[in-house]
């Protein structure tokens, strides 16, 4: 696999403009997904956890998002497994998001094109305990490139590990989690909604 250094080092090198460009992108694509899962929740402000980040500049495009689109105050966390490159950031954690998520419960749980990063056999764990660690009424909004889920081999061109969308919504279905797989421009979010 791609050492993780040398991707947050490629995004260190885009200008602020594709910074802010890949982020209008990202506020499309929750738009979407709220536009036809709305977030179920009597709670006057949001408890979100963002796992992984690809550079610091979007922390507070992040924070802009949710509360633009949730039109509610949102405390934000952001959870990578490394943190040098989100280094000076507040409310950055370091976690490996295959083990238990600390400090939930949330009402959103948001990834963007994470699982790639995990190896394919341990991208389910990513996956239960972002579900396991929601409130009532919560979802754990999971996004993927369509070359994430549409390669059939285990690598990725760039080395990252596929993603089995249709395996995990197998498993989704078997454990009885309520999951919905919305269509977007660049692939799809896969989202978990735990029953309020």
């Amino acid at each position: 696999m791609p050492d993780l250094a040398q991707y947050h080092q490629q995004y260190k090198q885009k200008d602020d403009l594709e910074i802010k460009k890949r982020a209008f992108v990202k506020t499309q694509e929750l738009a979407e997904v709220i536009k036809q899962i709305p977030l179920q929740t009597h709670n006057s402000f949001l408890k979100i956890a963002v796992l992984g980040c690809g550079d610091r500049r979007f922390i507070r495009y992040h924070l802009e998002m949710f509360e633009n689109i949730f039109d509610l105050p949102v405390e934000m966390l952001t959870l990578d497994i490394t943190l040098d490159h989100l280094a000076g950031v507040n409310n950055v954690f370091q976690h490996d998001c295959t083990q238990q998520l600390p400090y939930g419960p949330f009402d959103t749980i948001y990834s963007h094109v994470l699982l790639r990063f995990i190896q394919t056999d341990n991208q389910w764990e990513v996956l239960e305990n972002s579900y396991a660690a929601l409130k009532p009424g919560g979802l754990a909004i999971h996004v993927l490139d369509t070359i994430d889920y549409t390669i059939k081999d285990k690598l990725l061109p760039d080395g990252y590990f596929s993603v089995p969308l249709r395996r995990w919504e197998e498993k989704l279905k078997a454990e009885n989690i309520i999951y919905k797989t919305i269509p977007l421009v660049h692939g799809v979010g896969l989202v978990l909604i735990k029953p309020y």
